[in-house]
């Protein structure tokens, strides 16, 4: 599978063993979960629920965190001024949602922080608002951190879902369905949208 999964290539942060075994355990459960087309083994083991026991950090942060910060983000409030502030911007790491007590926060300097603002939304209203001089670099460093992340977990998504589709050679009405399932199944759960998802409704067997 390492060579197959070229595409899908580690980072800093995530080593090719993490996203080959992430890969593997997947498809895998998907495999045993849904043996042929219509059926479905409920042994809880096969659930996603269940999926994260077996999974290390770093592969929680790729499939369910995306915006894990080991620590607050800090952004500097007149970085050159002896009056320099620093506030601590906490953001949920799944999507990346500000949290209450920071926008309460940021509302004392700046104007239209509205609630359930992403830090991508929010690092937008800070650059345009001029009031006070900010130092942005380390939400702006997050973020792209954050988009590495989210790109690297659509890669990993659109492999096995391609895999799934051939995972029966034989009969290609049963790998059609666990893809089917693993769409249905997986952006559900995980909260992820995705406006290019689509169900595979038939392929022609050429076996």
């Amino acid at each position: 599978m390492q060579n197959t999964l070229n595409e899908v290539k580690s980072t800093d942060t995530y080593i090719d063993e993490d996203i080959s075994s992430l890969v593997s355990y997947i498809i895998n459960i998907y495999i045993a979960k849904y043996p042929i087309s219509g059926y479905i083994n409920n042994n809880p083991n096969l659930h996603l629920a269940n999926l994260e026991k077996f999974l290390n950090k770093k592969q929680l942060e790729i499939i369910k965190y995306p915006y894990h910060s080991e620590k607050p983000i800090s952004l500097i409030i007149n970085p050159n001024s002896i009056n320099k502030i620093t506030i601590n911007i906490m953001v949920n790491p799944t999507n990346g949602i500000v949290d209450k007590e920071s926008i309460n926060l940021l509302n004392k300097l700046y104007k239209n922080i509205e609630e359930n603002l992403t830090v991508e939304e929010l690092l937008a209203i800070i650059q345009n608002n001029n009031i006070v001089n900010t130092d942005t670099s380390n939400i702006e460093y997050f973020i792209i951190r954050c988009q590495e992340n989210i790109v690297l977990r659509s890669k990993i998504i659109e492999y096995i879902k391609n895999a799934l589709d051939i995972s029966d050679m034989n009969i290609a009405s049963n790998g059609i369905y666990r893809r089917n399932m693993f769409i249905r199944e997986f952006y559900n759960y995980y909260g992820i949208v995705d406006n290019n998802k689509k169900l595979v409704r038939s392929r022609k067997n050429n076996n």
